[in-house]
């Protein structure tokens, strides 16, 4: 019977290689004869629009009007990445396992209860009718091509087996609404700290927190909440964290958003030139590095003055960061705490939930369906609250209708988690970038972020009067005293909701004294504020921008460009001057080989370069520095955790070197009492055994920091043995690290595999029309394109290509040309 599967599998196996074969020489075929001249002829355009591809892909589009450059926007997009923006909507409305089968139905019952295509749906209908208009051509645009492909869609479809569904204007606001859900690291961090504070108690878990400014003038514990109200639920609550943490980290791996650590860098500098200023801009966004890239570059023109160059998001029209005839624009995450878990108390039927008047009212019950691949469909119910919908009960995945049951057989008794998330109210951050998008000044574009709230992003600002700002935008939630933002919050006699959602009261800069401003996802304080986040990241990356920029006398584009490539870490420096005096101080304990590496960190520069040792030394020092310093109170389970966004841990063990704590360098599972010291000196140690056994080699000319530190670009189908040939990955050696300028991020699970980095470099001088941008991959989705990853190389060796951002036609015989049919 074994031999008879075996066969069967390697038939199969044969087959599918062979379908994916044909697939791709018949996709190949395409492609190149794709070089060409091709003319359309539609309703949906009034004149004639003109795709007009470059060397390397980016579509240059022009029209006489705006709606038909959305038009010409929409099939551009779509032409290049239309697999790339079903898969990305199909995320957003839990709809994965029609296409991929069940193992998705986690996820998909996942993003059904965080419900973002019922909020799309009011955000839309109260959208004013420009952005209406914007999203409708826009999507007539897709569609087109979906008409006109209809027999030979991109090659995942084929290897698939269905059809895209045709695109609708809703479509976008959904893909805007899942990359904020990607920005809102709380969804798990909530969930992580609650289970420490369940197994360490709260005192405890608030010491492993960083100590921000803005945590002075915020007691995140109400003065009657103690560990004694954990005791009639500890358990209860304990296994229904555990079991949901777990099962909704599955679901963000699947659908490549578990990377909470991404950031950017962005920084605007004004210099005076005889009476005048000329500004630029530099933006660089850090998000999960895949292929395709998130990013889509293009340039569109109308003769009613719409005209852009820089990024656009595939599946959304308008441009996130880049340029018009007047201002730039660039954004960073500002780490904002948008998101917070509510435990609710449930009766035993299931049926009822206690409301903030202490009175059981029913739960509101959905059925839901869930169609899967090569099978008839999953059934389920949806229980709301009157907050939302319970999320928790997402990861119950054993029978239909299960509510409604006379006999229950689930993980929880009388306990169950709903949520407050900014992504839920109704803010149209669509039109904000639209108005971004035609703003022809500073009160413009001040008045079109008042519309932006979720994610929170601080935005950059030049203009080609020279003028520059910093604008932080977001709705931040003024939290009741008792709601803990960083816990579940345990049930109480009176239900507490946000009070108010507070929207753009955050101050902004605008032509400082000093001629330049920035931002990195670093902590910053606003006192009309008593908590805006825990998750900003380490200043190291805005420390050494302000010290750039304080130097620039007199900047051009290469001071730019090496700035954005810049590998000073002083978060090493900060950290190695702590260390180096307590390692050289215990030398004489030392063998040959930690003496001789010793001497290189006592001469190292603190650049995170590929071909030296020393930064990879230091990293891994600094993992097992972590590990020393917190595993023992954590244990396995909980310190991996712990370390799942690693920007706390980071923060928090410069901290507690810069303190000499004595809390938590002492090992509790052994009889000594270890201090500060020791555990540096073990941490020295451990790093090089480590090193030795993670490269299988002693020799310390291995030890390069470019061999550890690697980027490898995947596809959703790369771990497909079939399949990974045609989506091809690139792997390749980096500089830099989390730490620095030039980011690369990794997972304590997985060290030194780079998942989040530079997604994009962008330059731009408003004096005059140069565009330099660059992205790790290409325009086109299809592995059979020639652009699908023709920027790779150059943007690993610091390369950008040029746009001249201006309404003259480029001369390309790659070009779509589409008439009007009147």
């Amino acid at each position: 019977m074994n031999k008879i599967f075996r066969i069967i599998a390697i038939v199969l196996s044969t087959v599918l290689i062979l379908f994916a074969t044909v697939s791709f020489l018949l996709k190949f075929y395409r492609v190149s004869t794709a070089n060409e001249e091709k003319e359309f002829s539609s309703l949906a355009v009034v004149a004639d629009v003109e795709i007009v591809y470059n060397k390397i892909g980016i579509p240059h589009i022009y029209a006489d009007s705006k709606e038909d450059l959305f038009f010409g926007i929409g099939f551009s997009q779509a032409e290049n990445r239309l697999w790339q923006m079903d898969f990305y909507r199909r995320i957003a409305e839990g709809k994965l396992s029609e296409v991929l089968g069940d193992n998705y139905i986690l996820t998909d019952k996942f993003m059904r209860s965080i419900g973002i295509p019922s909020i799309t749906s009011e955000i839309y209908q109260k959208m004013p009718n420009s952005t209406k208009m914007a999203l409708q051509k826009f999507s007539d645009g897709i569609n087109y091509f979906i008409e006109q492909n209809n027999q030979n869609f991109p090659l995942e479809f084929s290897i698939l087996g269905y059809k895209p569904e045709k695109w609708r204007p809703e479509n976008c606001i959904e893909i805007q609404r899942l990359l904020a859900l990607q920005m809102t690291p709380s969804v798990l961090t909530d969930i992580i700290f609650s289970q420490i504070t369940n197994f360490r108690g709260i005192e405890f878990t608030k010491l492993l927190l960083p100590n921000f400014q803005g945590k002075k003038q915020f007691n995140p514990i109400n003065p009657t909440f103690s560990d004694q109200d954990f005791i009639d639920t500890l358990r209860e609550s304990d296994t229904l964290q555990n079991i949901y943490f777990k099962n909704t980290k599955e679901v963000f791996e699947k659908i490549g958003i578990n990377d909470f650590n991404g950031g950017s860098n962005s920084w605007v500098i004004r210099k005076k030139t005889d009476s005048t200023y000329r500004a630029t801009l530099a933006n660089d966004l850090h998000l999960p590095m895949t292929t395709p890239s998130i990013l889509f570059q293009i340039q569109a023109f109308s003769d009613d003055n719409f005209h852009v160059t820089g990024f656009t998001i595939p599946g959304i029209p308008f441009v996130v960061s880049g340029r018009n005839d007047n201002i730039a624009w660039g954004f960073t995450n500002m780490l904002a705490d948008q998101f917070d878990y509510f435990e609710e108390r449930i009766n035993k039927n299931g049926n009822k939930f206690l409301n903030q008047d202490s009175v059981f009212t029913p739960i509101k019950f959905i059925i839901d369906t869930i169609h899967v691949k090569d099978k008839n469909y999953y059934r389920y119910y949806q229980r709301f609250t009157d907050r939302s919908c319970i999320i928790s009960d997402f990861h119950i995945y054993n029978s239909e209708y299960l509510f409604l049951q006379k006999k229950r057989k689930t993980n929880q008794k009388n306990i169950s988690y709903s949520f407050n998330w900014t992504g839920k109210i109704p803010t149209d951050e669509l039109t904000a970038l639209f108005k971004i998008n035609s703003a022809e000044n500073w009160n413009e574009f001040l008045q079109a972020t008042s519309h932006w709230c979720t994610p929170g992003v601080v935005f950059s600002y030049a203009d080609a009067d020279g003028n520059i700002a910093n604008r932080p935008s977001a709705l931040i939630p003024e939290r009741e005293k008792e709601i803990n933002p960083w816990l579940v919050n345990k049930y109480r006699k009176v239900h507490f909701e946000w009070k108010t959602e507070t929207l753009n009261k955050l101050r902004y800069s605008f032509n400082p004294s000093s001629n330049y401003l920035a931002s990195a996802n670093n902590s910053f304080f606003d006192s009309s504020y008593s908590y805006i986040s825990y998750y900003f990241d380490n200043d190291s990356r805005i420390k050494r921008i302000y010290e750039f920029l304080s130097k620039l006398r007199d900047f051009e584009l290469r001071d730019m460009k090496n700035m954005q490539l810049d590998v000073y870490s002083y978060y090493s420096k900060s950290i190695m001057n702590i260390v180096l005096p307590i390692l050289n101080h215990s030398k004489s304990i030392m063998s040959n080989k930690e003496l001789e590496i010793l001497k290189d960190l006592n001469k190292w520069d603190f650049r995170m370069t590929g071909n030296d040792i020393c930064p990879t030394v230091f990293n891994a020092f600094l993992l097992n520095l972590i590990y020393n310093t917190f595993h023992d109170e954590l244990g396995d389970e909980f310190f991996l955790d712990y370390t799942y966004y690693s920007t706390i841990p980071y923060n928090r063990i410069l901290e507690l070197l810069n303190s000499r704590s004595g809390l938590f360098f002492d090992n509790n599972k052994t009889e000594t009492n270890e201090n500060f010291a020791f555990t540096v000196f073990k941490s020295y140690q451990d790093a090089l055994k480590y090193l030795k056994d993670f490269s299988k080699n002693p020799t310390l000319e291995k030890w390069k920091w470019s061999d550890f530190h690697r980027l490898k670009i995947n596809h959703i189908f790369s771990n497909n043995k079939h399949l990974q040939d045609i989506f091809a990955n690139y792997s390749v050696g980096l500089s830099g690290s989390w730490s620095t300028i030039n980011y690369g991020n990794w997972e304590f699970r997985k060290p030194f595999n780079i998942r989040t980095g530079v997604a994009t470099r962008l330059i731009i001088n408003m004096h005059d029309s140069v565009v330099n941008s660059i992205i790790p991959g290409g325009i086109s989705g299809d592995p059979t394109n020639l652009n699908y990853n023709n920027q790779i190389r150059i943007w690993s060796n610091g390369g950008y290509f040029k746009i001249i951002h201006s309404k003259n036609r480029i001369v390309s015989n790659n070009k779509r040309i589409f008439h009007s049919i009147k």
